[in-house]
């Protein structure tokens, strides 16, 4: 058993004038494995940069999490301003001809959200989330009725990505 403590320091430029804060994450972690080390440094990483951006503001902390502001959000998304407007790529550019999404671009979807026992995995492309070990679980748990998109593209995206892998992997016996 251990503790990883990790500091870390954050930079933003708001209406031309930089603000910094600092601050440390922490996660603790069982086993002498090279992948435990692992995981609990990106976990405290992860905390670290969360408790630093939460200190710049309610717009980097836990307003991220509000429904009025993510109700916010999805109107300004509903009158036009969606994503890929600004060189991003736009849902409707992660899809073939037919309308479903290709492989490819499947396993470059970013996983909406982390494990209790994996949080790096949140951030991280679906390629890359099924090829580790409980992987698949995640995708599984993604794809199903249980994992909630509540009018946000990035997770209807994110299932619609792990539908298509998972099927894939269903009629490949990956």
């Amino acid at each position: 058993t251990g503790m990883v403590y990790l500091t870390g320091k954050v930079t933003v430029e708001m209406d031309g004038k930089a603000y910094t804060h600092a601050d440390v994450g922490r996660l603790s972690f069982i086993g002498d494995t090279p992948e435990a080390l692992d995981t609990a440094l990106s976990g405290a990483a992860t905390d670290c940069l969360k408790r630093c951006f939460r200190q710049l503001g309610n717009q980097f902390g836990l307003g991220l999490y509000d429904k009025s502001m993510s109700h916010t959000a999805d109107e300004t998304l509903k009158k036009g301003n969606q994503p890929g407007r600004n060189g991003g790529e736009s849902l409707n550019s992660q899809v073939d001809g037919s309308g479903s999404m290709t492989i490819d671009k499947a396993r470059q979807v970013l996983c909406p959200v982390g494990s209790r026992h994996n949080p790096q995995w949140a951030g991280m492309p679906l390629g890359q989330v099924i090829s580790q070990p409980q992987g698949d679980r995640m995708l599984a748990y993604l794809a199903g009725e249980q994992f909630k998109a509540n009018g946000d593209p990035g997770r209807h995206q994110a299932r619609q990505a792990a539908q298509t892998l998972l099927g894939k992997n269903l009629t490949q016996g990956e």
